[in-house]
């Protein structure tokens, strides 16, 4: 079995979290590395509140198995705040927006306009990866800094050959 299949079924509870945490001491880097990217996948996918709750399961027992990674990369210092700050940030999208709005074209824009840079814009997505991405950007937002969230009302797309 692979890092990955293990951190799923590890994080879903097929294993006790001190099993988990003894899994990762052992295996290390890449071990920690998978169980990191489930739940940033896992995150990102969840369309509702349901999905959002399943995901703060598995977050808590990765969080008890593994309460430092940052010893592991210090990239991942301060990753268990970034995810919850995202969690926390995608709840806060989808109680704002009716079940029933949910579906449909969405897109994200980031801006500085006191900035050289142009906007940013991620368009043609679906409400959970627009949530996620918004959320992302305003964990990490300056000042001057601007990120919105949009639903697509008319759209127009083409493609050259």
């Amino acid at each position: 079995m692979n890092h990955e299949q293990r951190a799923k079924e590890a994080l879903m509870g097929a294993i006790t979290v001190q099993e988990l945490a003894d899994y990762l001491q052992t295996e290390g880097y890449k071990a920690v590395q998978a169980v990191i990217f489930y739940l940033e996948k896992e995150l990102r996918a969840a369309v509702d509140e349901a999905g959002l709750a399943a995901w703060e399961e598995a977050f808590e027992r990765a969080y008890a198995a593994v309460p430092t990674p940052g010893q592991y990369s210090p990239s991942w210092h301060d990753i268990w705040d970034e995810l919850r700050a995202v969690q926390q940030g995608k709840t806060k999208v989808l109680a704002r927006v009716a079940p029933e709005e949910r579906t449909g074209v969405w897109q994200v824009t980031f801006d500085n306009p006191y900035s050289t840079e142009g906007v940013v814009c991620h368009p043609g997505l679906s409400l959970a990866d627009a949530a996620y991405l918004y959320a992302g950007y305003r964990y990490n937002l300056k000042k001057n800094e601007h990120v919105c969230l949009q639903k697509v009302q008319t759209y127009a797309d083409e493609a050259g050959e």
